[in-house]
């Protein structure tokens, strides 16, 4: 958000209340969070509320555009000033009809303000709206109790900053089911209450995932690529987003890596981050090197080269730098593929 757009915004919090939430110390109690024995299935944050929109009466057509509403609407206009993309809102279901009815100043000032005195930048404001608009729907009493409740559980104020501002749809989740999820993760993973806020803070949204995926993604990776309880933890807390890729995506990444690259399951932990590129591009790499014979990923022997080296980078920097080879033998190397 560019600085005109952050005075824009300042202009239309100015004159309210500014209750700042920074004033929380005595909040801040030791983690408790309560295992469950049955998991609660929830696919995503989009389909956790059973009170959606789509009751509202249907005005428009599939097709609708908020521009032809763009000059009546002041709520629109303030979007737009905010940042909130109204091309993605239009494209939700029954959105379009649940925003033209709010009032900016009766149904949305107070959320912003909310989200001011939490200490989120102006420029958050926006991509927050666009990807949970349905956070309007909450009582504001509802939002303020989620925030306490993490800080209670001695997530510093910028700890909540950063979940917050990276999953939007947090603050949708009740406390009741963030303590039921806080407690699955410490208990199926073994966490101490500094791993869980560590793992929160680093990846907001696995926790409002859907949990029937996490289940398979752990089954996965412990039963079928043969990483241990200690291992896997260690994945978790260094590489949480693969408990949200595709299943199968990552069982024919590892399945090329330890099997075809001859990589230990040892060395995978030191850098898990190579789990996550793309299977096409760990082939075309190291093809390439092998074509070279340069493929050599054992640091104790001449010729090594780091997995920083090999998956960082343009295909430019990888085959001048690390390759010492020429971009017209590279790709002439790819149309043989």
């Amino acid at each position: 958000m560019n600085f005109s757009r952050i005075i824009s915004v300042t202009k239309l919090l100015k004159g309210t209340r500014n209750q700042c939430l920074t004033n929380t110390k005595g909040f801040c109690s030791s983690v408790t969070v309560n295992p469950v024995n049955s998991i609660e299935k929830i696919s995503d944050a989009s389909e956790s509320f059973p009170e959606t929109v789509d009751d509202l009466p249907t005005y428009f057509s599939p097709t609708f555009n908020f521009a032809a509403y763009i000059n009546k609407s002041e709520t629109l206009r303030k979007f737009v000033e905010l940042g909130v993309d109204l091309s993605k809102l239009e494209k939700k279901k029954g959105i379009a009809q649940f925003i033209l009815k709010l009032d900016f100043d009766k149904n949305v000032k107070d959320y912003l303000i909310l989200l001011h005195d939490l200490g989120l930048p102006p420029e958050c404001y926006g991509y927050m709206l666009t990807k949970n608009p349905l956070i309007l729907k909450e009582s504001i009493s509802d939002l303020e109790t989620r925030i306490f409740y993490l800080r209670s559980k001695k997530f510093s104020l910028e700890q909540v900053q950063e979940i917050v501002g990276k999953n939007p749809y947090w603050l949708s989740f009740s406390t009741r089911r963030i303590d039921r999820r806080l407690g699955w993760f410490q208990k199926n993973f073994k966490l101490t209450s500094n791993d869980l806020r560590f793992l929160v803070t680093k990846q907001p949204r696995l926790i409002t995932y859907n949990l029937e995926h996490i289940r398979e993604n752990s089954f996965c990776i412990k039963e079928e690529m043969g990483f241990d309880g200690d291992e896997v933890k260690i994945l978790l807390l260094s590489c949480p987003r693969l408990w949200m890729n595709n299943r199968e995506t990552i069982f024919d990444r590892f399945d090329y890596i330890h099997n075809w690259m001859d990589i230990s399951h040892d060395r995978i932990l030191q850098s898990p981050e190579i789990l996550t590129n793309r299977l096409s591009r760990l082939k075309q790499r190291f093809q390439f090197l092998k074509l070279l014979g340069k493929a050599q990923f054992d640091e104790t022997k001449p010729g090594y080269i780091s997995f920083k080296m090999f998956l960082e980078g343009s295909d430019e920097d990888f085959v001048l730098k690390v390759c010492k080879s020429s971009l017209e033998r590279y790709d002439n190397f790819l149309k043989t593929l």
